[in-house]
């Protein structure tokens, strides 16, 4: 099965995938790598310093906003702002989703700034680091929401009957009314995406592609992308680490495959929403740290697995590859999963 799996990695070749398509190797020497690199880490570095500034004013206003908005219910925003200010898991609709509104606008664009800004000073396109089709396709995002959301979803619900998670049901437990429920949900939702969004641009649409600048040893650049993802989060428990490096792995193959972040993005944004709405709701402050896990690694691997298979069976299968907009072609994943 490994022999299987090794040539099928070889015969589809992800150093060609069109997420490089106006990205140029840096000159094949030592020299000419680390300059390559040094002066990506200088774009990132000016872009995160902007973007800091940009995401600190974002917040002001968001505040500002927020006060003006809900006059009339300053009691309920004023314990919003100390659940934030202490990292305490908000007890209320209105808290939640001053939370979640914080998080997907500041991440949104601070990241949006740092990649606008270096891809300025690297004269690399900006619309490439979203896709390499002619337009954003909207149709693979909720693709990936649906199918990867749907099988996650499914991992949850034989999680919950095995005893091995106890879901805080957020979405219920936050309000009685159906109304605020409905609004909860649809807010969450729009707001996850955007955060989505926001990191898959800076990771897979940016970063991947501008290391792969550096050399094309798709292993390598994947791990470094995925460990760094996953290092930006500030969760000290290993088994969290662990798991947000699989994904990450996962999500720079859906974005290596289909040439764009549009999938990974809508996948990114279906894990967030099931956890948020169903499990436990955000916060500034993660959970303290665990002793390891196996079976924790073991769920990581499982979801590494699904997120490959999930990715392949929208290339086999005509129907998914139409919804997609994929062209009709044989994956060299055929082999592995037949």
């Amino acid at each position: 099965m490994s022999g299987r799996i090794a040539a099928a990695w070889r015969a589809m070749d992800l150093r060609h995938s069109r997420l490089f398509v106006d990205i140029r190797p840096s000159e094949p020497t030592a020299k000419g790598r680390i300059v390559t690199g040094l002066w990506i880490f200088l774009a990132a570095l000016v872009g995160a310093v902007a973007g800091a500034i940009m995401a600190f004013v974002v917040a002001l206003i968001f505040a500002l906003g927020a006060l003006i908005a809900l006059q009339g219910q300053g009691e309920v925003f004023s314990q919003a702002l100390s659940d934030i200010q202490t990292g305490k898991m908000p007890d209320s609709l209105a808290g939640n989703l001053t939370i979640t509104a914080l998080l997907a606008g500041v991440n949104a664009v601070a990241m949006f700034a740092l990649v606008a800004l270096a891809c300025v000073m690297r004269r690399h396109s900006i619309a490439k680091t979203f896709t390499t089709a002619r337009r954003f396709r909207w149709n693979q995002l909720a693709l990936g929401m649906v199918l990867y959301g749907g099988v996650l979803g499914l991992l949850l619900v034989g999680e919950v009957l095995l005893g091995g998670l106890t879901p805080k049901w957020p979405v219920l437990a936050l309000t009685d009314s159906v109304a605020e429920i409905v609004l909860f949900a649809v807010a969450t939702v729009v707001l996850l995406i955007i955060a989505a969004g926001a990191e898959e641009l800076l990771f897979r649409g940016w970063l991947l592609r501008e290391t792969s600048a550096i050399g094309r040893n798709i292993p390598v650049l994947v791990l470094v992308n995925a460990v760094l993802f996953s290092a930006i989060h500030l969760d000290p428990d290993l088994n969290a680490f662990i798991g947000r490096t699989m994904m990450g792995v996962v999500f720079c193959y859906m974005a290596l495959r289909f040439g764009g972040i549009e999938f990974a993005t809508g996948a990114h944004a279906a894990n967030n929403i099931l956890l948020t709405i169903f499990v436990e709701p955000l916060s500034f402050t993660p959970p303290p740290p665990k002793p390891f896990d196996a079976n924790s690694l073991l769920e990581s691997l499982l979801v590494l697995v699904i997120g490959v298979g999930v990715v392949e069976a929208v290339f086999r299968i005509a129907a998914l590859r139409r919804l997609a907009g994929e062209e009709a072609d044989k994956p060299a994943m055929d082999e592995v999963f037949r």
